[in-house]
């Protein structure tokens, strides 16, 4: 067994994460009363370890690109910078809406998402409204790798 000198309070987790793992390698427990005996003998509390531990873990998902909802925001905002960066070409009424009609006419997901919006708005919309929706629609078209 170990000795029972009361150690240092670890101020980090990677103290505590190095703390416990140097407890537990030199006899691993075999239950759970034995892991808390030897949390107890190594100065710390075994629920308060245990809720600092679910804490670190969960703060760790929650930033881990294995979070879908990380990598999903990740993507997003990636995606929201490349559309962002393009240039919106000012071109005539008639070939905003043919060059429209014709993405549209495509299929894919770029037209299901604008299809509505489009003939809805036709002949509403105003010649800004269009040039950003076709070059929102030649943006979808793009990543999704439609055109190829």
């Amino acid at each position: 067994m170990r000795d029972n000198v009361m150690r240092k309070v670890p101020e980090t987790s990677s103290e505590l994460v190095a703390l416990i793992t140097k407890a537990f390698e030199a006899s691993p427990p075999e239950g759970l009363e034995d892991a808390e005996e030897e949390l107890r003998a190594a100065g710390l509390d075994p629920d308060a370890v245990g809720t600092e531990i679910a804490a670190f873990a969960k703060a760790a998902y929650a930033a881990s690109p294995l979070n879908w909802r990380v990598s999903a925001a990740q993507q997003r905002k990636a995606a929201l910078e490349r559309l962002g960066g393009r240039h919106v070409v000012r071109r005539p009424r008639v070939e905003l809406e043919a060059q429209i009609n014709a993405i549209l006419a495509q299929g894919g997901r770029a037209a299901a998402q604008a299809r509505a919006y489009f003939h809805k708005n036709e002949g509403r919309a105003s010649d800004e409204d269009l040039a950003s929706l076709l070059s929102q629609l030649e943006f979808l078209e793009e990543e999704s790798g439609e055109n190829e």
